[in-house]
């Protein structure tokens, strides 16, 4: 086994191998690793890779860093840009669903505030009584209706008609 690994925490770069004959880990990098660095290397590779590839089944095993090789600085930029890109996309991916929530959270508002305001105007029009406003009461019913389903769609609290139309004009709504 030989992979390489990059650590974007410590900008560190390491080629891992495994040697089944002698069960060994070894690692080189492409810098001089300071030894928090090592600490958090080696718990790394002894997690992820002592049981993939078998250290733990033999009585005997090493873990060591061989020294620093100059040939990984050719493809730490690449590991970089991954990296970063990574990164990008994680606060991208964050950022889209702060917005979906806040138009969501929007949208419900202003389906409220409509459900409110057609309710008044629906009560003004049973006041005014004659025949002519009937066609307005039927628009103002469907539509009432309609502001449910949509404030439903964007809210995590479902309402039925019977919580949002008060109790004295439900009867207009059977």
């Amino acid at each position: 086994m030989e992979e390489l690994v990059y650590f974007g925490k410590f900008d560190l770069l390491i080629k891992v191998f495994y040697d089944r004959d002698v069960n060994t880990i070894r690692y080189v990098s492409h810098r001089k690793i300071a030894e928090n660095e090592r600490k958090f290397v080696e718990n790394y590779l002894i997690m992820n890779y002592g049981s993939e590839v078998g250290y733990f089944e033999e009585d005997y095993g090493a873990l060591m860093f061989v020294g620093v090789d100059a040939n990984l600085d050719a493809q730490l930029q690449s590991f970089r840009l991954e990296h970063d890109l990574k990164k990008i996309n994680a606060r991208s991916y964050e950022l889209d669903a702060k917005v979906r929530q806040l138009v969501k959270g929007s949208l419900k508002e202003f389906y409220f505030e409509r459900i409110g305001d057609s309710l008044l105007e629906f009560r003004e029009q049973l006041q005014k009584g004659d025949q002519e406003e009937q066609v307005a009461l039927e628009r103002l019913k469907y539509n009432i209706l309609k502001l449910i389903e949509a404030y439903n769609n964007y809210s995590e609290q479902k309402v039925t008609l019977d919580t949002a139309v008060p109790s004295d004009l439900r009867v207009y709504f059977n």
